[in-house]
C-alpha cells in the first residue's frame, strides 16, 4: 500500500466531516509537503467557515479551492480518501481516483458517524483500504511524508 511519487490527498467527506477531520488533519506537521485537498458537502445558502475552523486545529495552511478534478490533475500521484457521510457520492470520486491509477483510503465504516458514504465507497471501489481514522493518519505520515 505504498505509492512513492504521491503528490497529492483528495479527502471527501459528509455528515460528521468536522469531527472526523478533526482528528485527522491535527496529525499533518506544517511541513507536510503533500497537497492535501478537502471535498465537504456544504448546502449551497451557506457560507462556509470550514477553512477558519480547521486552521485553528491544524498546522497546515488552510484555504479554500476553486473547483478541480484532482484525478484528472494527479493521476497515479494521487491518495483518495473517503470519510464519514451520509450518502453515496463519495464512491463515484474514489473510483476516479483508483481508475486514474491512484490509492483509495476509506475510513471504517464500524467507526464512522454516518456509514452510507464509507460503506458506498468500499462497494464501489473493493481495491480500496478500509482503515481508522488513526491509521490513515499514520499512513498518510509515515508512507507518504518524504
Amino acid at each position: 500500500m505504498t505509492q512513492a511519487a504521491t503528490q497529492a490527498i483528495v479527502i471527501g467527506a459528509s455528515a460528521g466531516a468536522l469531527d472526523a477531520l478533526s482528528t485527522l488533519l491535527p496529525s499533518f506537521p506544517k511541513e507536510y509537503a503533500k497537497a492535501v485537498m478537502l471535498v465537504v458537502h456544504i448546502p449551497p445558502d451557506k457560507d462556509s467557515l470550514l477553512a477558519e475552523l480547521l486552521q485553528a486545529k491544524c498546522a497546515l495552511k488552510v484555504q479554500e479551492a476553486e473547483d478541480e478534478t484532482a484525478a484528472d490533475a494527479y493521476g497515479p500521484d494521487l491518495i483518495g480518501i473517503v470519510l464519514t457521510g451520509a450518502n453515496t457520492d463519495g464512491a463515484k470520486g474514489l473510483k476516479a481516483v483508483i481508475a486514474a491509477g491512484g490509492i483509495g483510503l476509506v475510513q471504517d465504516p464500524t467507526s464512522a458517524y454516518a456509514r452510507a458514504m464509507p460503506q458506498g465507497a468500499l462497494d464501489a471501489c473493493p481495491t480500496a483500504y478500509s482503515l481508522s481514522l488513526q491509521q490513515i493518519a499514520s499512513y498518510l505520515n509515515q508512507k507518504v511524508a518524504a
